[in-house]
């Protein structure tokens, strides 16, 4: 129980670290400007491409694994000697890991479709750099999307191979988190029709989210669809959109894609948003867009 436990908390700084780097390198902030609390949620999708990237040259196996935990770690630590709010971050993590551990000790071993689709292509993964047509080897190979990505570089010298299986808990726990920090923010500032809106999607993720033993690659293209469609709708001018709110979508939209090839209608919402916007040029001139577009 214990090594469930420090694997949550190993499995939150991953994704903690790991949005540090997004933050910095994609919409160029420095440690004071960065929202603590969305750095889990950005940091899967850093953890899913960086991971497909290093799959073109190199299996991801535990050397990779192991390399790849200690950089996050190290960014983490970066993190926490420069951030300002250290209180903060320790709460941060300390919420999403006891969330992960509350999730992964409730669920049971029925899990038929990892077994018959996704643990296979992780081991696949975890064993060759990627090849091209895998699908042609076996079909079950076509059922699959980043997810596995990010299961196979868990996989790594300091913890079980079951770690591999901890990345979907720490999304929800992360995501779960965001919805309850905005709902008390919106509370507090007495603005009825927003938390009004987190009160009912908190409802729905509670009762959507609660078996960690149904979770699969479904939930967190879901997750990540109404953590777009929230800040989406968070604009407040549609016509005046800030170049770094637009990549900030695009970015989430690119990843849906990714998690379910049926979440690029999100794309459609961009387009919408792109096309109303009367600073056009100002979003083309910007270098993160082609940074998430890489």
């Amino acid at each position: 129980m214990l090594n469930i436990f420090l694997a949550s908390i190993a499995s939150s700084i991953i994704f903690f670290g790991s949005g540090t780097i997004t933050n910095y390198i994609i919409f160029r902030k420095t440690i004071s400007e960065l929202n603590t609390f969305d750095k889990g949620i950005f940091g899967a999708i850093f953890v899913a491409f960086c991971s497909l990237f290093i799959n073109f040259f190199f299996p991801i196996n535990q050397k990779v694994g192991t390399i790849f935990l200690l950089f996050t770690f190290v960014a983490f630590i970066f993190d926490f000697y420069f951030n300002k709010k250290k209180i903060e971050v320790i709460y941060l993590i300390l919420i999403v890991s006891i969330i992960s551990f509350v999730l992964v000790l409730l669920s049971n071993i029925n899990r038929p479709d990892a077994g018959l689709y996704h643990l296979p292509f992780v081991n696949l993964i975890n064993e060759y750099k990627i090849i091209i047509g895998s699908t042609n080897i076996h079909y079950r190979f076509g059922h699959t999307s980043l997810v596995q990505y990010i299961s196979a570089i868990y996989y790594n010298h300091l913890f079980k191979p079951e770690f591999i299986t901890l990345p979907i808990a720490s999304m929800a726990s992360f995501f779960i988190f965001f919805l309850l920090k905005n709902f008390f923010e919106n509370l507090k500032k007495n603005n009825l029709e927003k938390y009004l809106i987190y009160f009912l999607v908190i409802i729905f993720s509670l009762y959507s989210f609660n078996r960690y033993s149904n979770y699969g690659n479904d939930t967190p293209a879901h997750i990540y669809f109404i953590f777009f469609i929230l800040i989406y709708f968070e604009i407040s001018d549609v016509r005046k959109i800030e170049s770094i709110e637009f990549v900030k979508l695009l970015l989430i939209s690119i990843f849906l894609t990714g998690l379910k090839i049926f979440m690029s209608l999100s794309f459609i919402l961009l387009a919408i948003l792109f096309f109303l916007n009367k600073d056009k040029l100002n979003i083309l001139k910007t270098g993160k867009l082609y940074i998430s577009l890489l």
